[in-house]
């Protein structure tokens, strides 16, 4: 069953195409995407773990709201994750020095950051001519870490 989950959900994997730095390339963006922007679109779920008969993370048969424990599971996945953590947007080079390759790394991380105000000046453009603008993905209201 996990290669059937494997197989549907990362197909690139078996792509005799692809070159392998280009597959370590494609997830480690896929797991950015994930724990930033995807994580900030439908993640923001706190505000709903407060009322058991609301939300549950754990469905009981017969049960119409959650239990104590599922309760405080989620509570505590809400509390531990909930710290607000650095903008995705910014200037964390600092983070880089004394590596081995230091100026190729500050060089890549600096051409993150111009590829995310491309993407910022994208979404503002596109959210002029929405009704409703949508910035669940714009760098700039997005952390670089997951939080509920």
């Amino acid at each position: 069953q996990l290669h059937a989950v494997k197989n549907s959900h990362l197909p690139y994997l078996h792509s005799s195409e692809s070159k392998p730095i280009e597959l370590f390339a494609y997830t480690v963006a896929s797991a950015i995407v994930g724990v930033t922007g995807f994580h900030n679109h439908i993640g923001m779920v706190s505000e709903y773990l407060k009322d058991p008969s609301f939300m549950a993370a754990k469905i009981r048969a017969g049960e119409t709201y959650a239990d104590v424990q599922s309760s405080f599971q989620c509570m505590n996945i809400a509390m531990l994750t909930g710290f607000k953590a650095p903008m995705l947007m910014g200037d964390y080079s600092h983070m880089l020095e004394g590596i081995e390759k230091e100026e190729e790394a500050k060089q890549v991380f600096a051409a993150f950051q111009e590829d995310l105000k491309g993407f910022v000046t994208e979404v503002e453009s596109r959210n002029k001519r929405r009704k409703f603008p949508c910035n669940a993905f714009n760098p700039e209201g997005i952390l670089t870490s997951v939080s509920i």
